[in-house]
């Protein structure tokens, strides 16, 4: 997101925008009124993906899982501890897409500054916030996707993304570097 929605908006151009930090601040200091805040809908973050498991995965390949999941968590720490790693991040966002046959996708940079890294909502505990889930089915069985008694809690099996977490926690390197992504979940909420 660039600048221009603010100035959109300051400039009466628009009515209404879709913002996020470091804009968000700005606009409401200029008067504006959030009208929806994910953040406060979501407060440990929006479960925009879920990683799914047989149960004979979970069971039989634990170690293997687990190792998935810290490398999963390790990948979103380095993309939201910024700004040490924007550099690194844009050129791998670039060598990557450079190798797409589209060429939109080519072209396309979603990652244009240290501030639209650290404030994605990529859940640096691995966890899925339980509530969230619960508001998003309650959703779908209003809208009869799920039947009425499914239950979030029921299916929800989170142990292995929790030791993944404490796995990590456990390495000195990992320390370190997670005082100062859990001052980035103090700041923005996930």
């Amino acid at each position: 997101r660039t600048r221009e929605h603010v100035a959109a908006m300051r400039d009466g151009r628009v009515d209404v925008v879709a913002s996020s930090p470091p804009f968000t601040q700005e606009l409401t200091e200029m008067g504006c009124t959030v009208l929806l805040s994910p953040r406060k809908l979501f407060p440990r973050g929006q479960p925009m993906s879920v990683i799914a498991a047989r149960r004979t995965l979970i069971e039989d390949s634990g170690q293997d899982l687990r190792a998935f999941l810290r490398g999963i968590l390790r990948a979103f720490w380095l993309i939201r501890d910024q700004p040490d790693n924007f550099a690194y991040v844009v050129d791998l966002e670039k060598r990557l897409r450079s190798a797409s046959p589209n060429e939109d996708e080519q072209a396309l940079r979603m990652f244009t500054s240290p501030e639209k890294l650290e404030t994605m909502p990529l859940p640096l505990d691995g966890q899925v916030p339980l509530k969230s889930l619960e508001l998003i089915a309650r959703e779908m069985k209003v809208a009869g996707d799920i039947p009425e008694n499914f239950s979030v809690q029921g299916a929800l099996r989170d142990e292995a993304a929790q030791q993944a977490f404490r796995d990590l926690l456990g390495q000195n390197e990992f320390k370190s570097r997670w005082k100062h992504l859990s001052e980035v979940v103090e700041k923005y909420g996930c």
